[in-house]
């Protein structure tokens, strides 16, 4: 649903991110070496990957403040690498 690539820095507040389906990285894949990524106030939720289902932090920074991560399943409906990988 979401690739922030290359040092970018991504901000997400207030955002619902959900019912996404991928391979790899079902919800967000956060990458580049000096990033700083936040997401506040926001829910990441029944999004389903084979791989790394949730959030996949790939290098830089992720602070998070009153999120959710709830509910994202890989694509046999197991709980696969979970949130954070």
């Amino acid at each position: 649903a979401v690739y922030a690539y290359a040092g970018g820095n991504l901000s997400l507040d207030r955002v619902i991110v959900r019912n996404n389906t991928a391979d790899f990285f079902g919800a967000l894949f956060l990458t580049g070496g000096g990033a700083t990524h936040r997401i506040n106030n926001s829910t990441i939720h029944n999004n389903t990957a084979n791989d790394c289902i949730g959030i996949g932090l790939g290098g830089g920074q992720l602070f998070m403040a009153n999120a959710t991560v709830s509910t994202n399943l890989d694509g046999d409906g197991g709980a696969g690498f979970g949130a954070l990988c």
